[in-house]
């Protein structure tokens, strides 16, 4: 099944990436420095890992897929930029509906809290 090889890949690829920047969010330096040489990246067998997700191929073609699923899935999709230019579509339900009911406002005098003498 395609998708649960797509789903593998990714996994592959998270748990590496994590492998590899495993480290970084320990404070103590000496503690750090055990993990560091306990889990060595360079020692980390890529193919022996793919197995653990059950996959077949090459760590490098696993790469080379999981950058293709990737970039398959961002096609259609409108880019982080884009998003924070106009907004996501809830926003932009949002201000729409706030700017109608802006404008009924505007229509009505508004009394609450004036004096008259």
């Amino acid at each position: 099944d395609e998708d649960l090889a797509s789903l593998a890949r990714a996994a592959f690829s998270a748990h590496a990436r994590a492998y590899a920047g495993g480290t970084r969010d320990v404070a103590d330096a000496a503690e750090r420095e055990a993990l560091g040489r306990a889990f060595h990246v360079r020692k980390l067998h890529l193919g022996h890992a793919a197995r653990a997700y059950a996959l077949r191929e090459k760590p490098e073609d696993i790469a080379r897929k999981t950058k293709r699923d990737r970039e398959a899935s961002k096609k259609g999709k409108r880019s982080r930029a884009d998003e924070v230019k106009g907004g996501t579509t809830r926003t932009r339900l949002k201000k729409a509906e706030a700017e109608r009911a802006g404008r009924k406002r505007k229509g009505v005098a508004r009394t609450v809290g004036s004096t008259t003498k």
